[in-house]
């Protein structure tokens, strides 16, 4: 039998930066969790295990959202 997530769940995601010139970029990380036995949604709502914007540049980078440490 196949049991989803004993140890860890399985996870999506999406990533990504677009430069906004000047030595500016804007970033994005969006993660949900999903069970892999029947690919039902892993938690209680979508993009559960991080969702964050934010901007990077000479200055580092600072970002907003549900963020795991």
């Amino acid at each position: 039998r196949l049991s989803s997530g004993n140890m860890s769940t399985s996870r999506w995601g999406l990533r990504g930066t677009e430069d906004l010139g000047g030595g500016l970029k804007a970033v994005f990380d969006l993660e949900s969790g999903f069970n892999l036995d029947d690919g039902a949604q892993g938690g209680n709502r979508l993009f559960d295990r991080g969702a964050l914007v934010g901007l990077a540049g000479s200055f580092g980078q600072v970002t907003l959202g549900r963020q795991t440490t």
